[in-house]
């Protein structure tokens, strides 16, 4: 793919030579940046680094926009069909330019790396620019190449050539707010801030996906209930979708009355003028930030008043002083600090609570009450295992660390029994994910079924915790934060799966057949809080032989 691109590069070489610029050098460099596009991870995807994890990423956008451009064919109206898709391409653009571009776009080594070399500034700024250009344009094209094929198909000349235009109009549209997004959040944040920003975002994008494998599905199952015609509105004037697929259906049906000719002005009024403005005022100013922000700034310190958290409150109460409070703490602070850390476990949170919806609308019972549907059965029993998943994930994601190196601490401490750092560890997992999830799934079992599933609410939270620390004792144990992302196994990561599921299955098993009889939960919860508490115990037992890459 690099290699085609280069090429279509060259053949427009002659432009770079126009303006005086060294299009050899700007080869040289674009050139290493798609290589560093192809192994940076797609964190909207969730993904690892890998060294094609932006081509991957641009399949999966292939495949959704394959499942949209159905609506083409699945609506009768233009302009829903339309505002639909551009909506999803303006959304998805942009999502994308914020959460996997950010890496690129708030950039300042190219600054200290490429400038102090024979390389001049509009050499450099031409280069970003065109990197930039055939990012975009790869996005778009994956992004829309379903729907490109639908419209070649189904629509006339005029509709094909309106819908180009107004393809590329929606890109630039999306690139100016991307812009104008970036720039608002540096306005009222500092450089940590919109770090923190840009990741809070990764994560909904990660949501977002996951839903979406969901969704989708019902979504186009729901088209038929969609009406046939749309009537324009007031609001409608403001919505940038509708401004496109207005174009659109003028030019396919040719209808030019006053309403559909203000849709096209502004189609192509707003896109064109919010570029010049982009790069006559936004794009220094951009610039501007982008150089502070590679630049050290004198920070006043502060006084501030040190409290502790009630993470730390709680771990006070359920740790020993020692190894395995230190355990508790870092994993702890892992959790709310480290943002690849976070970018791998909330999405599952957000999944968690997407397939929780997803069910509950299942159960819809004749009268279309979910409710109802629900107290007709034991499905809650699914709400209690289902939070285990995402402190399995935990568990597995909480040994890797970019910082890896600095686990050093660990092995010269003066620690005999390093398994107590990973008891703590664990512990803070519980805390930390696991307990406020299951109190939440708690109180809407409560809620739904009433005080009669207290016994299983009881007897699942001692479950869950046996399932967690057998898997845990099975699997191949790291410190916290002490082992890089490199060394993880795939093959590995699927036998771990496995052996998950048939202990979730065999142990959720138990907690069915143990309902049928009554009064035995009672019985099994505090055998299991034993089973548990020795369980604990047996971390004492692990030495540094039995850790990974001790």
């Amino acid at each position: 793919m690099d290699k085609i691109l280069l090429l279509f590069l060259d053949a427009l070489s002659f432009v770079y030579k126009i303006f005086g610029i060294d299009y050899h050098q700007v080869r040289s460099i674009v050139a290493v940046k798609l290589m560093m596009d192809g192994r940076r991870p797609m964190l909207s995807m969730g993904q690892a680094s890998s060294n094609r994890s932006y081509y991957y990423a641009l399949v999966i956008y292939l495949v959704f926009g394959l499942l949209v451009s159905i609506l083409i064919y699945t609506i009768p109206s233009v302009v829903i069909t339309m505002t639909f898709i551009f909506a999803y391409i303006m959304v998805m653009t942009i999502m994308i330019l914020i959460t996997d571009f950010s890496s690129v776009l708030l950039d300042t080594s190219d600054n200290s790396i490429i400038l102090p070399r024979p390389i001049s500034s509009k050499t450099l700024l031409a280069a970003r620019i065109t990197h930039i250009i055939l990012y975009i344009g790869l996005l778009a094209l994956a992004l829309s190449l379903g729907s490109i094929i639908a419209v070649f198909i189904k629509y006339s000349f005029a509709g094909i050539l309106a819908f180009l235009i107004s393809l590329i109009l929606c890109v630039l549209l999306s690139l100016t707010i991307t812009n104008a997004l970036y720039l608002l959040i540096m306005r009222f944040t500092s450089e940590e801030k919109l770090k923190n920003t840009i990741n809070y975002l990764q994560i909904f994008m990660t949501v977002l996906f996951m839903g979406s494998y969901q969704l989708m599905p019902r979504l186009l199952g729901t088209i038929d209930s969609l009406e046939t015609t749309f009537t324009f509105h007031w609001w409608t004037y403001l919505i940038p979708p509708v401004w496109f697929s207005a174009t659109i259906e003028a030019f396919e049906t040719l209808q030019f009355d006053l309403t559909h000719l203000v849709f096209v002005v502004i189609a192509v009024g707003v896109p064109v003028l919010s570029i010049y403005y982009v790069s006559k005022f936004l794009a220094p100013l951009f610039t501007e930030k982008i150089q502070d922000m590679g630049t050290d700034s004198h920070v006043t310190p502060k006084s501030i008043k040190s409290e502790k958290s009630w993470a730390d409150k709680i771990g006070e109460l359920i740790t020993q002083p020692g190894p395995e409070r230190s355990g508790y703490s870092l994993t702890s602070k892992a959790i709310v600090r480290d943002r690849k850390l976070k970018l791998k476990l909330y999405p599952a949170i957000g999944y968690f609570i997407v397939l929780a919806i997803i069910f509950l609308f299942r159960f819809n019972d004749n009268s279309g009450s979910v409710l109802e549907g629900l107290k007709g059965g034991n499905s809650y029993l699914l709400l209690i295992y289902f939070s285990t998943f995402i402190l399995y994930a935990a568990l597995f994601e909480v040994s890797f660390s970019d910082n890896f190196k600095s686990s050093w601490v660990f092995f010269s401490s003066p620690v005999n029994q390093p398994g107590y750092i990973l008891k703590g560890s664990i512990k803070a997992l519980l805390a930390n994910l696991f307990i406020p999830i299951y109190l939440t799934v708690s109180v809407f079992s409560l809620v739904i079924w009433g005080t009669a599933v207290i016994d299983d609410l009881l007897f699942g939270l001692a479950n869950n915790i046996v399932i967690i620390l057998s898997i845990s004792i099975l699997n191949k144990k790291h410190l916290p934060q002490s082992a890089p992302d490199g060394a993880r196994n795939s093959g590995g990561n699927f036998a771990r799966g496995i052996i998950m599921m048939l202990t979730m299955a065999l142990l959720g098993f138990l907690h069915y057949g143990a309902m049928q009889l009554s009064g035995s939960l009672w019985v099994l919860a505090p055998i299991f809080v034993i089973i548990a508490y020795f369980m604990f115990k047996s971390f004492s037992t692990i030495t540094w032989k039995d850790l990974q890459g001790a």
